[in-house]
């Protein structure tokens, strides 16, 4: 069986890339130039127009930090992993703050602790 580009499973593959790349917050252009293609290729790979090859989808893989495997999933749905963190840099702080406080109850323990032990 011979199968067209444009088909069903180019088209899914293609929906795949540009689902996965839009979690990853990157645009085309910037995916098109670490694979060195143009950034219209990237258009018609995730319209499936064109299919794409196994050693380019490894290569998007790579640079997605995704499962090739990803790609041929053919009811991938919206996956939280590959969205970024909202807000990253409050919960750093947050989390910062709340350590340095737990700290600071340790070091007043230990302090009481000496005291009492004189």
């Amino acid at each position: 069986m011979r199968i067209k580009a444009g088909s069903e499973i180019d088209k899914k593959i293609g929906a795949n890339l540009k689902r996965i790349r839009k979690l990853k917050g990157i645009s085309q252009l910037k995916l098109a130039e670490e694979i060195n293609v143009t950034y219209q290729q990237i258009q018609k790979y995730e319209k499936g127009y064109n299919k794409i090859s196994s050693s380019r989808i490894f290569a998007i893989a790579n640079y997605l930090k995704v499962p090739f495997e990803d790609f041929f999933d053919l009811e991938l749905k919206k996956r939280e992993l590959y969205a970024k963190p909202k807000n990253i840099n409050i919960r750093i702080r947050a989390a910062k703050s709340c350590l340095k406080q737990q700290i600071r109850i340790i070091d007043s323990l230990k302090t009481q602790k000496r005291w009492w032990e004189k």
